[in-house]
């Protein structure tokens, strides 16, 4: 996979520049830059020099746009967006380096597919304010400590080497494909499926729900996660539904292994085919009711922990259970994300950031896992919007962490990629009311993702 790297300078007094290190920055074949940054003509002895490809990008400058123009054996092509110049230059092949200022350095840490920040320095330096407003804010993952003094530590490299390489992989996914590879040299051990699993038990993954380019939805990019199914089966969980005819009307058929006739009556359940029973989103949203009953209420936690978010967010028992012993023999599948709980930062006395804690007893690493974070992510952003607090952290905390033997080929696919960033997450529309879900209109900016992955349920 090609390095793709966003590389400026900085001068004595810590602004950022490029055009004294112009030379040096464009160490690569292939270049993006605004087309505004400088005359094209300046760029044709470097051009012709170091046999470069340049990829220009008008952004909302009126510029006619041209594809190729030939410069001796090298090209020069002008596209519209940022976006498009990235993966233009990606076609080649190549590393690419990304030259500019304060716009295309903005721009390049939101991009899915650049990995790195190159920083060269002018002159001694003492001041990182201005590179900390436009760099160390990339997430709470970030390279970059949130503290300025500490920053200022990890500038004091370039004194002796005058170059900072600051690396910008996907570390949260890191980490999760680090899981599957422990889970591979696991033990084999048994369950209550046909098939063999490998486990280990007691493991944490956490995911920023935001950064500098705003809401962030964490979709696996090594493998495509589906995430409209994602969303319907939240749908389902928020409406309490007791039966899978919401994902079977739209195609969806992630419970339909768990509501056949032969799986029902596995369970002794003597229900019509398609119905769950008391499954997640009842106890989310009726906890203690008849589930046979319509009629019948019971205690909305979901409802009641975002009334809680808007009168008291400091509060320690903002906490929803699907966990009922009393009906857990009447479900078709026992929860395995059976609590979640959200909590609050704060800065100045006020609510800054909405976080949210995952406890699952039983986690299907390879194929239940992207879903539940995707998920639980989704959820976080949901009651983010509709309380007006933003989105923190999202933590997964697994119990019997497994992986299933008919998994292992596609695992092992999977761990042959390299992770890309998270997309980020923008709501067309605002809702106020958890009961208006299927109200909300949602775009997901700049998901790269290598191809689905094919992996089947164990039942």
């Amino acid at each position: 996979m090609p390095r793709v790297t966003v590389a400026t300078c900085i001068d004595a007094e810590y602004n950022i520049t490029f055009a004294s290190n112009l030379n040096k920055l464009c160490s690569t074949e292939v270049v993006v830059i605004a087309a505004e940054t400088s005359d094209l003509m300046e760029w044709y002895p470097l051009i012709e020099e170091k046999y470069m490809h340049l990829i220009m990008y008008a952004g909302d400058k009126n510029y006619e746009i041209f594809e190729t123009t030939h410069v001796g054996s090298c090209t020069i092509c002008l596209v519209k967006t940022f976006n498009e110049a990235v993966k233009h230059a990606l076609t080649y092949e190549k590393d690419v380096v990304i030259i500019g200022c304060e716009t295309s350095i903005r721009l390049a840490l939101v991009n899915a597919h650049v990995n790195s920040i190159r920083i060269q320095r002018d002159d001694p330096c003492t001041d990182c304010t201005e590179v900390y407003d436009y760099i160390g804010k990339v997430s709470v993952e970030s390279p970059l400590s949130s503290s300025k003094d500490d920053l200022s530590k990890q500038f004091a490299q370039l004194e002796d080497e005058k170059e900072l390489i600051i690396s910008l992989t996907n570390k949260s996914e890191e980490k999760y494909l680090k899981l599957l590879r422990k889970l591979l040299k696991a033990p084999t051990r048994p369950n209550r499926t046909s098939v063999p699993v490998r486990g280990v038990f007691g493991k944490t993954l956490r995911f920023s729900l935001s950064d500098v380019g705003g809401r962030v939805l964490p979709l696996l990019t090594t493998k495509k996660v589906p995430f409209e199914s994602v969303f319907e089966e939240l749908k389902m969980f928020i409406h309490g539904d007791t039966t899978n005819s919401r994902l079977k009307a739209k195609g969806i058929k992630i419970w339909d292994g768990n509501s056949t006739r032969a799986y029902l009556d596995s369970r002794g359940l003597d229900y019509p085919e398609g119905t769950l029973g008391p499954i997640y989103g009842f106890s989310w949203r009726k906890y203690g009711a008849d589930w046979k009953d319509p009629a019948s209420t019971g205690i909305d936690q979901l409802k009641n922990v975002i009334d809680t978010l808007r009168t008291n967010p400091s509060d320690r028992r903002m906490l929803v259970t699907a966990w009922n012993p009393s009906i857990l023999e009447e479900m078709a599948l026992p929860p395995c994300h059976y609590t979640f709980q959200f909590h609050c930062d704060f800065t100045d006395d006020k609510p800054s950031a909405l976080n949210c804690l995952v406890n699952m007893r039983s986690a299907d690493v390879a194929l239940g896992v992207p879903f539940n974070i995707a998920s639980y992510a989704m959820l976080t952003h949901i009651i983010s919007l509709i309380t007006g607090i933003s989105p923190g952290t999202l933590v997964l905390v697994m119990g019997d962490c497994h992986i299933y033997e008919n998994h292992i080929e596609g695992i092992q696919k999977q761990l042959n990629r390299i992770p890309k960033r998270f997309p980020h997450l923008v709501f067309n529309n605002t809702i106020t009311d958890i009961d208006t879900v299927d109200d909300l209109q949602y775009e997901i900016i700049g998901y790269e993702s290598d191809s689905y992955i094919r992996l089947h349920m164990a039942v």
